[in-house]
């Protein structure tokens, strides 16, 4: 397919016609690699991910460029047919060491989003108990401040001197149980440095998957230069 814009050109209007991008298997690694490192989610982010990509590859005018929207939904296409395992609609043409690195690059992104899911799970399942405690120690509190209320020890007071003397009896003592609020405290810290813990772990990932993505791309323009280079020689000779 081709896009056609329109230009002028000292008063005559041309047509200029741009290839649509065609992905391949490289552009497929490229595009698995950069939602690894990215974790794209709003449409900005796709974007970002498109930038990348542009930046990344030859530079070619004869063919329109990636946008975001694209991106997301190719991505959507390569991660239904991994997920269906439809590897004949995965693989194209590519060497079987290209078709491997995809693969898991496609499992790594179903890891992260597996474990984003169970997390925000998890912190929604504790903002509910840390809720639930809350409302246990404010209404303790409460009870608390109510029975040392001067008004009412007050009331008690002249109640028991209109009572009419006679033999004292003894009235069971009873304490209200307050919750333990070093308990609950102690556990909030934890399950906030846990949290830290795993963000640390998350950025720890993503510096070294961008590693891993930089490594990856320095190798694809190291051969493309050597094939420049074998490419002059053969012309020279």
């Amino acid at each position: 397919m081709h896009s056609r814009i329109s230009k002028t050109f000292k008063g005559s209007i041309y047509f200029v016609f741009k290839q649509m991008f065609r992905w391949h298997l490289n552009h497929d690694i490229d595009l698995a690699k950069e939602v690894v490192s990215l974790r794209p989610a709003s449409s900005k982010n796709w974007d970002n991910v498109a930038e990348n990509l542009e930046a990344a590859w030859p530079k070619d005018p004869s063919r329109n460029k990636v946008k975001g929207r694209s991106c997301k939904e190719h991505f959507e296409v390569m991660m239904a047919h991994h997920k269906e395992e439809n590897q004949q609609a995965l693989r194209k043409s590519g060497t079987e060491e290209e078709y491997s690195e995809l693969q898991q690059l496609l499992d790594d992104v179903i890891a992260y989003q597996l474990t984003e899911k169970q997390d925000k799970k998890s912190d929604k399942k504790k903002d509910v108990e840390d809720r639930k405690k809350g409302l246990a120690f404010r209404d303790a509190s409460m009870k608390s401040l109510s029975k040392k209320s001067p008004f009412k020890n007050k009331v008690d007071s002249d109640e028991s001197s209109d009572e009419e003397p006679g033999p004292s009896k003894k009235k069971a003592k009873t304490r209200t149980k307050r919750p333990d609020v070093f308990s609950f405290l102690q556990e909030k810290n934890e399950a906030q440095k846990d949290y830290r813990d795993r963000e640390l772990k998350y950025k720890e990932n993503a510096l070294e998957l961008e590693r891993r993505r930089i490594e990856i791309q320095e190798k694809n323009i190291a051969l493309q230069n050597k094939m420049l280079l074998a490419l002059t020689e053969k012309k020279e000779n």
